[in-house]
């Protein structure tokens, strides 16, 4: 092993031109790829689906909260790289309230629509913006999820404890927002 090295050694010190040359091209394919490669905890995917969580003011009667959900639910289906959408209001996966809804959203094929399911979203962002009284929160599906729960967000942080004393201290240094919570 050690004449292998001492082989290795001495080419790369006979050509050092060549091994410069090797070493710029990797430093510069490496910043390239940096630019090209997606960055996060997961690359984002375009399965084909979005989830959608609505969420109106807690006082909401279920009947208002229906309209609300339809005008969502319309405003949804006006999209033209939408195909189809499920829709429910009240407690199931995860929530309990009247004021809550969920949304499954079916986008047409890949080749059917101009956009990308992130172009979708921001799309249907600004329409959401004109409904008062209901926010819309939308995500794509992604193959691979992280945790079991359903949420506004892509992500989500979850303390628990048994000892509150213990939760409120870490809640409180990993959320300095959270200091003047009790638990």
């Amino acid at each position: 092993m050690l004449g292998h090295y001492e082989t290795g050694l001495k080419w790369v010190l006979q050509h050092h031109a060549f091994t410069l040359g090797v070493t710029l091209f990797t430093m510069a394919a490496t910043v390239w790829l940096y630019t090209v490669v997606p960055k996060g905890f997961f690359p984002q995917q375009d399965t084909g689906s979005l989830m959608g969580t609505t969420e109106a003011s807690q006082d909401i009667s279920f009947e208002a909260m229906s309209k609300l959900q339809q005008k969502v639910a319309a405003i949804v289906l006006s999209d033209p790289a939408v195909a189809s959408l499920g829709s429910f209001i009240g407690a199931g996966a995860g929530s309990s309230t009247v004021n809550n809804g969920r949304m499954f959203i079916t986008l047409k094929p890949k080749g059917e629509r101009d956009a990308s399911a992130d172009q979708i979203i921001n799309r249907l962002r600004k329409k959401m913006s004109q409904v008062v009284g209901i926010n819309l929160f939308l995500q794509a599906v992604q193959d691979i999820r992280v945790g079991g729960r359903m949420s506004k967000a892509q992500f989500q942080y979850a303390l628990t404890s048994s000892d509150l004393a213990a939760l409120g201290e870490w809640s409180s240094s990993l959320w300095p927002s959270c200091a003047n919570h009790h638990f």
